[in-house]
């Protein structure tokens, strides 16, 4: 009862290796973490500072302890971890995700946790949000949080400064410096009404 296991050794496996993905890389360095990451680019910076390494798909699933997901929900990224996917991860693997929660299809992972395919789960985001697939929350290797890994005053207060500034950006004529990308299916969702 309350073990777990050091992460000091163990491989970290990031999707996805932009800001956030190097924010996790930095503390999972810190915790003496190897770190591989499959990404549409290579990043230089996380390769030279924490040694990181640019792997593809079927490495890091089959190599990875804990895989952490910080893409964006794509078509292509969309069930990205899928009964296939998630089958090739490793017995004892651990898989996060923060970032969008179509990124992995529930119904499998809850499958995997059920039968000990794989270690267990971390979810702070959900394929049909706010529903949750009821399996999982039940399951003892499962942590949920209800979308809340940006919950700090500084966080909050940053994006709302972002958000403000790309406002002000606008208002001016100028472009925002992150704009909202919106998938085709978003798009005729809006249209709709």
């Amino acid at each position: 009862m309350l073990l777990g296991t050091n992460l000091t050794g163990k491989r970290l496996g990031i999707i996805g290796m932009g800001r956030i993905g190097s924010a996790v890389a930095k503390r999972a360095h810190a915790l003496g973490m190897e770190i591989v990451y499959h990404a549409r680019s290579v990043n230089a910076e996380a390769e030279r500072t924490w040694g990181a390494r640019r792997v593809d798909f079927p490495e890091l699933l089959r190599t990875s302890h804990v895989i952490s997901i910080h893409c964006p929900l794509t078509r292509d990224t969309r069930h990205l971890f899928d009964r296939e996917a998630i089958a090739a991860m490793r017995g004892d693997a651990w898989l996060i995700n923060t970032a969008r929660g179509p990124i992995v299809d529930e119904v499998a992972l809850a499958d995997a946790l059920a039968e000990g395919r794989i270690a267990g789960a971390g979810l702070d985001v959900y394929e049909h949000e706010p529903a949750v697939e009821p399996r999982l929350l039940r399951m003892p290797n499962v942590v949920l949080l209800p979308h809340i890994a940006s919950a700090t005053v500084e966080t909050r207060s940053e994006m709302a400064r972002i958000v403000a500034e790309d406002v002000r950006r606008v208002l001016l004529g100028g472009m925002p410096l992150h704009p909202v990308v919106l998938q085709p299916d978003e798009m005729n969702r809006l249209d709709r009404g």
